[in-house]
């Protein structure tokens, strides 16, 4: 497993991540499915230097974030 910053190109598998999570219920403040097109301002302020999103890898699939 490799931990690193994530990627805009992570960023399909992440919310596929945070969808499960508000399916399950009571994980997240969600409760509807969010999409890459809404989750990509949250992504960009993200920044390494600032709130960094580290991405858990294993066999080129992100299982954690």
């Amino acid at each position: 497993m490799n931990i690193r910053l994530a990627k805009l190109n992570d960023l399909q598998q992440i919310v596929e991540i945070y969808n499960q999570a508000i399916k399950a219920g009571q994980k997240t403040a969600d409760t509807s499915p969010v999409t890459c097109e809404n989750r990509t301002k949250w992504f960009n302020d993200h920044t390494a230097n600032k709130y960094p999103i580290l991405v858990a890898e294993s066999k080129n699939n992100i299982s954690g974030y």
